[in-house]
């Protein structure tokens, strides 16, 4: 039911919502029998031509038919150079050009090329003293001002990268977007004097994880919550695990946050996502605690080093190694 006289002057904006509205209905289904010149069109075309497309693409509807989620997608990308209206959250935002599309799903493995040209891979980051010192350092900056980090462990270890944001940072709005973008299972690395603190002993008396990540207790925090899975909720559970004045019984246990306690030395002492978000936070000078969840592809699977470097660079984020803080740590004797 929708057409360009509907729409009026702010038709385009019209457009936008519309399409933003059903982006995560996967069964409503158009149709129109040129899709592949439609998506091209799209991605050239100005808000004018826009409106025109997609009128002509609900009027000229045929018996081929295709998943919402998969014109959403190319709109996204156009939509996304707009400034009236917020790109789509990342699961939702393409991840490669339309020519990537595979049954109304972009192939994440099969992107090629960032919007600035290349992919960099690890081994092309540069590794002497001065590239690696300024990498870390434009981390820190970012978690000073409450932004997100990528850190990758590299292939020799889980060959994953982690969202990271200073926990006393954490904003309900960051935590939407660490949802979106993650596994979901959001963990906060804390530090062992933390965890006597407010008592949260281990999960578990026996550790038999693979890399034996020292999950505590799940927790909620109690006031200002409601159920605690809730991004909002999430985000002031971290929050009050960064507040000094929280004290053991102004958690739930168990809840929807998972606290890890780092190995006292850091990353010096275990090279893991735990240990380097508490060690961002404190080389930040801001509270040791550091939220943080494994990076994912549309598909649920792990995102791996040429997607993470194209992740990074799609929302401007520092992305580092976790050989880079140890490096930095040992250059400054920190």
């Amino acid at each position: 039911g929708i057409n360009a006289e509907y729409m009026g002057s702010q038709g385009c904006v019209a457009l936008k919502l519309f399409f933003l509205s059903f982006a995560s209905v996967r069964s409503v289904v158009v149709v129109a029998p040129t899709m592949e010149s439609l998506r091209t069109s799209l991605l050239q075309s100005d808000e004018d031509v826009t409106k025109q497309i997609l009128t002509q693409l609900i009027r000229d509807a045929s018996n081929n038919e295709h998943k919402i989620s998969d014109l959403v997608s190319c709109i996204s990308h156009h939509l996304h150079q707009s400034n009236d209206v917020s790109p789509l959250p990342c699961k939702k935002v393409n991840a490669c050009h339309d020519e990537h599309l595979v049954e109304g799903k972009f192939d994440v493995d099969d992107c090629s090329q960032t919007p600035d040209g290349g992919i960099p891979s690890v081994d092309q980051m540069p590794q002497d003293d001065d590239s690696i010192v300024a990498r870390v350092e434009k981390a820190l900056d970012a978690i000073r001002e409450g932004e997100f980090v990528v850190v990758c462990d590299g292939e020799n270890r889980e060959n994953e990268g982690d969202l990271i944001i200073a926990a006393e940072k954490t904003t309900p709005e960051k935590m939407a977007f660490m949802i979106n973008c993650t596994s979901g299972l959001i963990c906060v690395g804390i530090t062992e004097e933390r965890t006597q603190q407010l008592n949260l002993p281990q999960m578990v008396q026996h550790n038999t994880d693979g890399k034996c990540t020292a999950f505590t207790v799940s927790i909620d925090y109690k006031r200002g919550t409601t159920t605690g899975i809730s991004a909002g909720d999430r985000s002031i559970t971290a929050r009050a695990l960064a507040n000094m004045e929280s004290r053991p019984d102004d958690f739930t246990r168990p809840g929807h946050l998972f606290p890890l306690r780092a190995k006292p030395g850091g990353v010096l002492e275990r090279p893991g996502h735990t240990e380097s978000s508490v060690d961002l936070c404190r080389l930040a000078g801001v509270y040791p605690a550091g939220v943080l969840c494994e990076i994912v592809k549309r598909d649920g699977s792990m995102a791996r080093p040429k997607i993470l470097h194209r992740f990074a660079s799609t929302y401007n984020l520092p992305i580092i190694m976790i050989a880079d803080i140890i490096h930095y740590r040992k250059v400054k004797n920190l």
